[in-house]
């Protein structure tokens, strides 16, 4: 079952691009991410191993295709319950600075997850996976004048009150 939606963000096309491939930080703003190991890693490949927290305890593996900064793919290696999870971030620079992102994904479980189980998750799941993306980008966008990043703006204000 695979599922595609696409989302705005006020960040720049490379700026989305490293945060979307920072799996070690993922744990940070994806809840349901407990867990990252980076088992290989080249210029053009990386695979993760993710251990997860869906309905069920999760470690799979996967592997990263990189092509910066437009586009990531992954496809499925190995893991327990599901049986594939492949899909892709395709960025496109908008005129106004942003970037337009496009999140595609097709997650099969094994047989003792019913198949409206798989498509359920995948599309109750795409709206918040996006959303988070989007919020981490925007958060820790660089501010031009100072050099921080919005959260280092927001704690700094949260100081001076």
């Amino acid at each position: 079952m695979g599922a595609t939606q696409s989302i705005r963000i006020a960040a720049p096309r490379e700026h989305v691009y490293r945060v979307i491939t920072d799996f070690g930080r993922y744990p940070e703003f994806l809840p349901e991410i407990k867990g990252v190991t980076i088992d290989e890693e080249t210029k053009a490949e990386v695979t993760v191993t993710f251990s997860a927290q869906i309905f069920v305890p999760l470690h799979y593996t996967l592997r990263f295709r990189l092509a910066p900064p437009e586009l990531m793919e992954w496809g499925w290696v190995k893991g327990q319950v599901m049986r594939d999870n492949s899909g892709s971030w395709r960025l496109k620079a908008t005129r106004d600075g942003g970037t337009e992102a496009t999140y595609t994904v097709d997650i099969r479980f094994g047989p003792l997850v019913p198949g409206m189980v798989s498509e359920t998750l995948a599309m109750s799941t795409l709206p918040s996976t996006l959303k988070r993306f989007k919020k981490r980008a925007e958060l820790l966008l660089p501010d031009p004048k100072n050099g921080t990043h919005g959260d280092a703006k927001k704690r700094t204000q949260r100081t001076a009150r």
